[in-house]
């Protein structure tokens, strides 16, 4: 894996720490093919495709739950499984940080460092795939597959 520095500027997209940390997985060419997204067009992207203005407001009422698995960010591999299988099919996907920052990313990329993009005291990241309603949210270890009710 290439190991070059790639740098995003963290002023325009404030979750580009993430990926500028020495100690990302993500290879100079992986970097190059993420998508982040400023603010404001984060904003219209969160507000059209989900259902709540924060994941820990998700209810019975506003989701539904088809999958949870604890994932231990210890075991790359284990998660990576995980994640082949959900998203089997899925060419590109939608990463949100909370309201504010997102990311279109290859699935191929999150699939191999899907620990880079979710952080074990997360518990406001969204990945939402991009042909069909099913999305994927964590707290902190635990991992929810399903979809919004109402989208």
């Amino acid at each position: 894996m290439d190991r070059q520095h790639y740098l995003f500027d963290e002023q325009r997209y404030p979750i580009a720490w993430r990926f500028n940390a020495r100690d990302c997985g993500l290879s100079y060419s992986d970097k190059q093919r993420l998508c982040l997204y400023q603010q404001a067009q984060s904003q219209a992207l969160w507000d059209e495709r989900v259902a709540v203005s924060h994941l820990m407001s998700v209810s019975a009422g506003t989701f539904q739950v088809s999958e949870t698995i604890t994932l231990d960010f210890k075991r790359r591999a284990d998660g990576a499984g995980f994640f082949q299988k959900a998203l089997e099919g899925e060419e590109w996907l939608w990463l949100f940080w909370g309201r504010d920052c997102a990311a279109h990313v290859p699935s191929d990329v999150f699939v191999r460092c899907w620990d880079d993009f979710f952080y074990p005291d997360d518990d406001n990241t969204l990945l939402i795939m991009e042909h069909s309603a099913r999305v994927i949210f964590s707290c902190e270890e635990t991992f929810f597959r399903g979809q919004f009710l109402g989208r």
